[in-house]
């Protein structure tokens, strides 16, 4: 069961985009200097990860949510909701560098799988956010194969085995049944 906590946690959804985009910097051949790189990578981990366990935080001393798991849809709908609006604005800014319109993208495609994730919420589903954000990893990497004529084939292969990986301890921690992963 511990190793099954410490798979979930290292694999977070926060963490995924700062992985990604650092996946993005070290495989796509893009201009960009380190200085300019270490600028846009800063910007995703703070608006990916550090807002949110700020939310999270501030959620739990106002009592709206009970842990940080957020194991109800209930306890689900705000974090989910700011999260989109907070990858929309970041997918936005982003794209108004010309030579990041595909990182963009990725953040668009989190935006739109996070407002369908909400959506679902009125249906009494509660998706896996870990493997939607592993699902925008492989799709992105997946994208650019096409966008740069390039094949990103051992990073997918990768993801995919690691998004099972995920799954499994995900079941197995009983977070998710099968139909929500």
């Amino acid at each position: 069961m511990k190793i099954h906590k410490t798979i979930s946690s290292l694999l977070h959804p926060i963490a995924v985009p700062t992985v990604a985009v650092s996946m993005y910097f070290i495989s796509v051949p893009i201009q960009f200097r380190s200085d300019q790189k270490w600028a846009v990578l800063s910007l995703i981990f703070v608006a990916t990860y550090i807002v949110p366990l700020l939310l999270m935080i501030v959620l739990k001393q106002l009592n709206m949510i009970r842990t940080f798991k957020t194991k109800t849809i209930e306890q689900r709908k705000f974090p989910i909701a700011f999260m989109a609006i907070l990858f929309y604005l970041l997918a936005n800014t982003i794209t108004s560098v010309s030579a990041l319109t595909d990182l963009g993208l990725f953040f668009y495609a989190i935006t739109l799988s996070l407002v369908i994730t909400y959506v679902l919420f009125f249906f009494k589903i509660k998706l896996s956010i870990h493997l939607i954000a592993l699902g925008a990893f492989i799709g992105f990497f997946l994208t650019l194969s096409q966008l740069y004529s390039q094949s990103y084939l051992l990073v997918t292969m990768v993801m995919f085995l690691v998004s099972g990986i995920v799954a499994n301890a995900r079941l197995n921690l009983k977070a998710h049944n099968v139909q929500e992963i």
